[in-house]
């Protein structure tokens, strides 16, 4: 079936939902190739919808996935590491709605914030550091993440790693 977001709202809508305080209305994105009628209607018929109720966004993941990518960009994907130091992780949300990240593991070279809000409009520092002052080399690492307000199933978040390039330089031996 298609994905549809209502609400039976009969009271004033301001009585529901407080706009000014960042509360959303239920609404049906639908993704149509152009802005017609037509367009529209073959969009819903080839249930290619995702609802946004509140800060969620439900959908397939076909849907889901792209939008999501679209809606963020890592500003410095390439980061260096001395020792057990620290490097900050620039994530840059583009849309109005908050994505929430968990971590699902922890990794063997890199402590990162198991939770993450990245806001609306706005960058977000992730503080990745070192587990081993000795590591050393360039290495793609994934951070194994989900977006816990993006649901492509009933009860299940979006996996969403992001991957960033570390080069680690070992710790000067004293």
């Amino acid at each position: 079936l298609t994905m549809l977001g209502n609400s039976d709202v009969h009271d004033p809508v301001f009585m529901e939902y407080d706009p000014y305080g960042g509360d959303r209305r239920t609404v049906t994105l639908v993704f149509a190739t152009e802005n017609s009628e037509n367009a529209i209607r073959e969009a819903l018929f080839a249930h290619r919808t995702a609802v946004l109720c509140r800060d969620t966004l439900y959908g397939v993941e076909s849907q889901l996935r792209p939008l999501y990518e679209a809606s963020f960009e890592l500003v410095n994907p390439e980061l260096t590491i001395t020792g057990k130091g620290t490097a900050l992780l620039q994530v840059r949300n583009l849309s109005d709605l908050p994505f929430h990240l968990a971590a699902t593991d922890s990794l063997t070279e890199l402590h990162f914030p198991p939770t993450v809000t990245l806001e609306p409009r706005a960058v977000v520092c992730l503080s990745l550091s070192a587990r081993a002052d000795s590591l050393s080399g360039v290495r793609q690492i994934r951070l194994p993440y989900v977006v816990r307000n993006v649901h492509p199933a009933p009860g299940v978040p979006l996996n969403a790693p992001l991957t960033v390039k570390v080069t680690f330089i070992p710790a000067a031996k004293k």
